[in-house]
């Protein structure tokens, strides 16, 4: 099992791109957290099994069979489906800071890797010791701060 966690799979979602995977086992970055992977598509491994394969496949085919997309019409349902779920999984993995509302207007902002990472790391602790009790999901967030405190932009 080989985990995702290049930056080159995040670079790509936050740009707003879908990433190509070659790999069949390749487990996403917060997995059983953030669906990542409706924001991909996965080549599987056996297009590449024998060198006739290899020299055979086709990127372009591939992804025009997956997406419907072509030259003439670069955007289609399936492509705008893929960039909206990479946007929806871009802002749970991005390290930010919470409070993206204008200064003094801080509302409960969403999960983000932060809070992923810990829930993961608790879960691997509870998987592992059994003694191990967290308690409640919303425990493990990091605890909400006040706008005001924060500088606020350059003026």
């Amino acid at each position: 099992m080989r985990l995702a966690s290049s930056n080159r799979l995040f670079s790509t979602l936050a740009a707003g791109c879908i990433p190509i995977i070659i790999s069949d086992k390749m487990v996403l970055p917060f997995a059983g957290h953030v669906d990542v992977e409706s924001a991909v598509l996965r080549i599987p491994e056996k297009a590449f099994a024998s060198r006739w394969r290899r020299r055979h496949f086709s990127l372009l085919d591939f992804l025009r069979n997956a997406t419907g997309a072509t030259p003439e019409r670069p955007s289609t349902p399936a492509v705008e489906r893929l960039q909206r779920a990479g946007a929806r999984a871009v802002g749970a993995l991005t390290f930010g800071h919470a409070c993206r509302a204008p200064r003094g207007q801080c509302a409960a902002a969403p999960p983000d890797a932060i809070d992923f990472l810990l829930r993961s790391t608790f879960d691997a602790l509870a998987a592992r010791v059994p003694s191990f009790e967290v308690a409640s999901p919303d425990s493990l967030r990091r605890p909400p701060h006040r706008c005001a405190e924060l500088p606020g932009p350059p003026s």
